[in-house]
This record gives structure tokens, sequence and C-alpha cells, in this order.
């Protein structure tokens, strides 16, 4: 059965969310919708409380700024807990394309145990550090998982299939809080046997859009994650 749910990890991004949610709201046609508040301000906490409260959507928050990984797992286990067969990720500052919502679930009913993983197409408004960035994680993706079934690591656009993953244990092992959880639910999604199934969708970065990265500490994350998933794949016996 195809039980999907949509979510959207936000911090201090209301601003950028409430232009974008309209769409969003739109093509999802009455899909369950979840936000996962990740401690942000009070200002944009209390907004996102409100525009949850005034439109009858889920809200879970974190009291404090835990990382969007913590942000994501929040919404996996809920999904999981509450008997949703998939969950939908997307970004909550309009650099996804909400139209391509129908494509996702379409090709995760298609291959209901696949994760259905956005593959970014940009345009002429991505900056050429964050698709430098892309393309090394992705070098050391395609190591660590001696394949390069995964399209890109990075993007947070995807369809979880959330029974399966609970039921191979992925869920129970993410450990990842900050940026670097995209990378890892994928790549232990993959080597747990989950098919992963690329889509290509449009990525654009909106002027004036508000980043969390942080160059210096987030880079030293994903290093870390690097290193360490790629010495388990040293003792990894690809399925």
């Amino acid at each position: 059965m195809f039980e999907p749910l949509i979510f959207v990890p936000i911090f201090n991004h209301f601003r950028e969310f409430e232009a974008f949610a309209p769409r969003l709201i739109a093509v999802a046609a009455g899909t369950p919708f979840l936000l996962v508040d990740d401690g942000s301000r009070a200002e944009d906490a209390a907004a996102i409380a409100e525009f949850c409260r005034s439109r009858k959507l889920a809200l879970l928050r974190h009291e404090t700024n835990r990382g969007k990984g913590a942000a994501m797992k929040t919404a996996l286990v809920h999904a999981a807990q509450n008997g949703f067969s998939h969950a939908l990720q997307i970004d909550a500052d309009g650099q996804h394309d909400a139209g391509d919502i129908p494509r996702f679930f379409a090709a995760a009913r298609a291959e209901p145990q696949a994760l259905i993983n956005g593959a970014p197409i940009y345009d002429a408004s991505a900056p050429r550090s964050r698709t430098r960035g892309r393309k090394i994680t992705n070098f050391w993706v395609a190591l660590e998982t001696r394949s390069r079934a995964i399209a890109d690591a990075m993007c947070g656009f995807r369809v979880y299939p959330v029974a399966e993953l609970a039921a191979r244990g992925v869920l129970a092992h993410l450990n990842c809080a900050g940026m670097e959880g995209d990378i890892e639910s994928i790549v232990l999604a993959f080597r747990a046997g989950v098919p992963v199934k690329n889509l290509p969708t449009k990525v654009v970065y909106p002027p004036g859009g508000t980043s969390h990265f942080r160059m210096f500490s987030d880079n030293l994350r994903l290093s870390r994650l690097h290193a360490r998933l790629f010495l388990q794949s040293l003792f990894w016996r690809k399925k």
C-alpha cells in the first residue's frame, strides 16, 4: 500500500517558505504534510506555528537547533511510527520544483522499495562553489558504495521508502545531525540493499536566499563522514 507523507525541514527560512508554500501545498493535493522546525528563532517559530495552525498542517519542533540531518530523522521516524510507507523530503527555501512531486510519487509507486533520488539540473543561478563541492562528494560516495548508482548524494528532494528503511534497520543507524545527513541516509540505504532511482529535477538558487551552510564546520563534518563511510566500505559486502 502506498501511503505517502510530505515533509519539510525548516530553520529560520519562513520568509522563503511562505513564498514557496502555496505552490507546494497545491501540488500536494491533500497528501499529509509535516513541517519539522529545527529550533528556529522566536519570530520564525511563531510564524511557522501560526502557518501550520491556520492550515491544519502537522508540525514537529526541536526546541534547539540540532541540524538538518536531525530534522530529517525526526520526520522519517515519525512517518514510520505513524504507518506511512513513504516520505517525500523537499527543502524549505524554494530551490526545488514542487511541480515534480507527482513525478516523484509516480516513480515511488512504480518501485515501492526504491529510494527516489533527485538528480539536480542546475541553471546559471547555481554558485560554482556548490556545484564543485557536490562533485567532490559524489566522487567519494562512488568509492563508498563501489557504484555510480547515486547520481547526487546531497539533493534534498527525494522519496524515502520509510517502511523499507525501517525493516532494514537503516533508520536506527542514522547518526548525522547536520548537513551531511542527506549523504549518510542515501549511502546507508544503498548499502542495506535499497535500490536508488535517480530522477532529474531542476534546482534554482533564488536571489537573496539564506544559506545555513557553514564553510568550515560543515566541510569538517562532511570530511569526517566521508572518512567514516570510506573506512566502513573496506569491510562492507555489496548486496
